[in-house]
């Protein structure tokens, strides 16, 4: 899945909470860089201490 669809997504769905710019909204989008930084940390992380196999490593670099 991908964080941006999902923004994408809930900006169709409630187009004016969306554009009011309410405080929600900014909750929204700290959630969601939250969830993306906690992914990258935690992939680098394993990659870096050899926690994800050989293979999974190639994959994830190319």
């Amino acid at each position: 899945f991908s964080v941006e669809a999902i923004d994408r997504w809930i900006a169709m769905k409630a187009w004016s909470w969306y554009e009011s710019g309410a405080f929600s909204t900014f909750l929204l989008f700290c959630c969601e860089e939250v969830l993306l930084l906690s992914m990258g940390s935690s992939m680098s992380y394993g990659i870096v201490y050899g926690y994800f196999p050989l293979v999974l490593k190639a994959f994830m670099l190319t």
